[in-house]
């Protein structure tokens, strides 16, 4: 009878990948591709949210399972990877997390974005961001490196926790990292209100 109600099966997973396909996301949760999640027949349907001009993955879908228990099973790692990138998973009729509420509270993340241009290709990733880190604790970011060889495009990408980290970016401006010259384009949120 438990089994009967969607809203022990309905799983939420976030953090997708524009280019992420159905297909990709049930692999994730089969036992079969070591995904650590339910069986291959465990799921029932699995429903990718897409954009309907351009057909590619909003970054969100919903994986119905057969039962409770693989549903269960499959939340034992809330946390895995889609296309090379690290998605979280809870049930859907949980709503939003502690962490999803406490960062509605930090600010919308267009607000605590900050973008850097003029990146050279050889930086150290883990240096810029440890560089950036210094205005605030960041919650996503460097973004604008190259999957494949690990190279800078130009450009980074930081989204802080809070909207202060943001504005301390803005406030010091930082022309350097490592003597290496960056710049902070107009347009960054904050620099229109200082």
């Amino acid at each position: 009878m438990a089994d009967q109600d969607v809203s022990h099966r309905k799983v939420f997973v976030h953090g997708l990948g524009w280019d992420t396909t159905s297909e990709a996301v049930v692999s994730a949760f089969s036992s079969s591709s070591g995904g650590g999640g339910a069986g291959d027949g465990d799921i029932e349907e699995c429903k990718l949210v897409t954009d309907k001009v351009t057909g590619k993955s909003k970054g969100y879908a919903f994986v119905l399972f057969r039962t409770r228990k693989a549903a269960a099973k499959a939340l034992r790692t809330p946390q895995r990877r889609i296309n090379n990138r690290i998605v979280s998973c809870q049930l859907a009729s949980v709503g939003p997390t502690a962490t999803a509420a406490s960062r509605e509270q930090a600010g919308p993340p267009g607000e605590r974005k900050i973008y850097v241009s003029n990146v050279q290709r050889d930086v150290d990733k883990e240096r810029l961001r440890s560089f950036f880190e210094q205005f605030g604790e960041i919650e996503t970011g460097p973004i604008g490196f190259d999957i494949n060889t690990g190279k800078s495009r130009g450009f980074a990408i930081f989204v802080y926790r809070t909207m202060e980290g943001a504005r301390r970016v803005l406030e010091q401006a930082p022309q350097a990292v490592s003597g290496t010259p960056i710049a902070l384009p107009k347009g960054n949120r904050f620099e229109k209100q200082n």
